[in-house]
């Protein structure tokens, strides 16, 4: 990614065996935006790894300074703790 012009950050929360974690990715200069993405989860860390039990993600794509599409994503994961 070009320093510049690109973006991401990330924010991971973590309490005991259960996880958040929040990334946010801009690509293009932050006055003028061409992808702008959020995508967080939430679940717990197993030791086979990560068990989500909620996902979402916004992508929103631009044409000059006016936003043109948006895509909404909402995935809920239920894990049978038996």
């Amino acid at each position: 990614m070009n320093e510049s012009m690109d973006r991401v950050l990330v924010d991971w929360l973590r309490e005991g065996e259960r996880y958040q974690v929040h990334l946010d990715v801009l690509v293009g200069p932050s006055f003028a935006p061409i992808v702008q993405r959020r995508m967080s989860s939430d679940g717990t860390i197993t030791a086979e790894g990560l068990t989500p039990r909620r996902y979402d993600e916004q992508t929103d794509l631009f044409l000059s300074s006016l936003l043109i599409f948006r895509i909404w994503s909402l995935a809920s994961f239920f894990h049978d703790s038996r």
